[in-house]
């Protein structure tokens, strides 16, 4: 083994190959961490290695030379004299590294601030938009957007765009903020008499998110929504239609032809008042989602096109089996949707059917009287014909399970049997009595006639109104459910 001592490193190199060299590295407790000495034929000269800005470095310290100090009776340069103008060596390069380490963050802090005082309110909006709308595998293996509801942020944000977007992004103060907001409050244009509080509110929401989302990449110093104080408190929607409304629109949906709609959207509108379900979950049915099940024709929504990404499974009562042989009927399109395509061949929306009742009063748009303008009456919306359906059958004495059950809803009974099996066969099984229930209240309300009376069937006579393989298969699983509530009791005794 090769020793670093001044006596080894002084000896000649018995090699006859020119340009042979041998390294030696420094060792001992005085080392130094990437000396090594370099031994040809010629001399023995010390370097040192070390790293810089991500390289490799190499600088040569000195050469070896034994002719002995008189003074110091030493060599006058060995290793002592290459370790100590190592160690300088290797200050002066931490110097640099630091030096060169505060140079690049300054650079980097350079172009964040000057991104940062640049970047206008609409700029930052777009940046945003576009990180939120990027898309990504969701858990059920789809690719959807990030935030799914990103369209309506970039609605939300447009009476602050229009505002101050020019507005560089670090000058937007509370105070702009705060009187889009309260612009919108006071607003009382439009069908919304008490002011637009919910538009108002959004708009709250979704300045406060840009900027948190701003402060996390290093583009604002602040979030000046933080500072706005408490939302105003929005009054809940609870319009229904009574009997006579109903009537009436069913009528106008069929018979009216000055109106401004089309017969696919008229059959979704009484398709929403018949199944209770969501107006988009009724536009984006498919021709194959309608089938049939042990002789019952059902509607099987896909769980992309459901609020909590489950799957609905509807029976359709008589009045919605109707609207569905009438959609099939028509001719197909090249999308396989149920309802007709729209113009330049889209698929039929709930904001579609949303314009029916409303109209259209946009500016340097046509312009169109809605329903619910035309026949006088108050304004409503699709989700409001959801909402008729479950008053109409809460007022006929449904309880609330029933109700949740064509909604669509949780149990609101922690404790029932439900809760834990909640399964979309079992439901679309306990939805037929309730269904059928709706069908002779609307049909009632439609022709005018009092609503039948509500027999009093006991729970013998339910299920043996239901096919041999929905009760066998309702009855396993209430056997299987442990403790059974009290409710269903009745249920697990009949043979």
């Amino acid at each position: 083994m090769r020793k670093f001592t001044n006596e080894d490193l002084a000896r000649p190199l018995n090699t006859e190959k020119e340009g042979s060299q041998v390294k030696v590295y420094d060792s001992g407790v005085k080392r130094v961490p990437g000396l090594y000495a370099s031994r040809t034929k010629i001399a023995c000269r010390f370097m040192l290695k070390y790293r810089f800005a991500g390289r490799r470095e190499c600088v040569e310290i000195g050469v070896l030379d034994m002719t002995m100090n008189p003074e110091t009776a030493k060599p006058m340069f060995g290793i002592v004299e290459a370790r100590a103008k190592a160690m300088v060596q290797l200050g002066k390069i931490s110097n640099d590294k630091v030096n060169v380490g505060k140079e690049q963050r300054m650079l980097r802090t350079t172009s964040v601030e000057q991104a940062r005082d640049g970047l206008t309110f609409n700029a930052a909006c777009d940046m945003w938009i576009a990180a939120i709308s990027t898309l990504e595998e969701k858990p059920d293996g789809e690719l959807r957007p990030i935030t799914e509801s990103w369209a309506n942020t970039a609605s939300a944000l447009k009476p602050a765009r229009a505002a101050f977007g020019g507005t560089l992004l670090n000058e937007v103060t509370a105070k702009m903020i705060r009187d889009v907001v309260k612009a919108l409050y006071a607003d009382t244009t439009g069908r919304k008499k008490g002011g637009k509080v919910r538009r108002g509110n959004a708009v709250r929401t979704a300045v406060y998110g840009l900027f948190k989302w701003a402060a996390s990449e290093d583009l604002a110093t602040a979030n000046p929504a933080a500072a706005l104080g408490k939302r105003r408190k929005t009054v809940a929607k609870e319009r229904a239609l009574s009997a006579d409304e109903v009537r009436a629109v069913w009528h106008a949906l069929d018979t009216r032809t000055d109106l401004h709609f089309s017969r696919g959207e008229a059959l979704g509108l009484q398709l929403v008042l018949c199944t209770g379900l969501r107006p988009g979950e009724v536009a984006s049915l498919r021709r194959d989602e309608v089938v049939t099940v042990d002789g019952r024709r059902e509607l099987h929504v896909h769980p992309r096109h459901v609020k909590k990404r489950r799957p609905i499974y509807c029976p359709l009562n008589s009045l919605a089996s109707e609207i569905v042989d009438e959609l099939l009927a028509m001719p197909a399109n090249s999308k396989g949707m149920l309802f007709p395509l729209g113009g330049q061949g889209k698929p039929m929306t709930a904001q579609n059917l949303a314009r029916v009742l409303a109209g259209r009063n946009v500016a340097k748009r046509a312009m169109w009287v809605g329903l619910c303008e035309a026949l006088g009456m108050e304004p409503a919306t699709p989700h409001d014909f959801r909402r008729t359906s479950t008053t109409l059958l809460g007022q006929d004495g449904a309880s609330n399970p029933e109700m949740e059950r064509v909604l669509d809803h949780q149990p609101s009974d922690a404790g029932s049997t439900l809760s834990v099996y909640n399964r979309a066969a079992q439901l679309a099984v306990l939805k037929v009595p309730t269904l059928a229930r709706l069908d002779v209240i609307l049909r009632a309300a439609i022709t005018g006639t009092p609503v039948p009376p509500k027999a009093t069937a006991n729970v013998a006579e339910l299920l043996a109104a239901l096919s041999p393989a929905d009760r066998a298969a309702l009855l396993a699983q209430l056997q299987a459910a442990q403790p059974a509530a009290a409710n269903v009791v009745p249920l697990r005794r009949v043979a």
